[in-house]
């Protein structure tokens, strides 16, 4: 679910709900290198990762290449993996780019090692 929003250029939310259950905060802060930045923080679990599909189809749709940075993601399950693969497939049949900052906690950092989803989420 997500819990707040921040608009930043050009990026406005797709939807915030200001709910009390766990989930993850998504928010476009800055252009960087002409894409998007979402920050994303919370657990990327079935819930989260849903709210992050609807919002990297939004940017998608608007032609937007996004940066992610998950940093502050505390939780990453396979919905969060899936919804990041199924999302650089999407992103690349659309001639956009989709990539991640290297500052990943350690626990996302080894789910995507083990998972093979560092192999084709470019960082940066």
């Amino acid at each position: 679910m997500i819990r707040g929003s921040q608009q930043a250029a050009g990026v406005s939310p797709i939807r915030a709900d200001a709910g009390s259950e766990p989930g993850v905060l998504i928010w476009g802060s800055q252009i960087f290198e002409d894409s998007v930045v979402l920050r994303v923080s919370g657990e990327l679990d079935i819930v989260g990762a849903e709210d992050l599909r609807a919002v990297l189809e939004v940017q998608r749709s608007r032609g937007h290449d996004v940066m992610l940075d998950l940093a502050k993601v505390e939780f990453i399950d396979s919905a969060g993996i899936s919804v990041l693969l199924e999302a650089l497939r999407e992103f690349t049949l659309a001639d956009l780019s989709l990539r991640l900052f290297r500052s990943l906690r350690p626990q996302v950092r080894r789910l995507l090692t083990v998972t093979g989803a560092n192999e084709l989420l470019q960082s940066v």
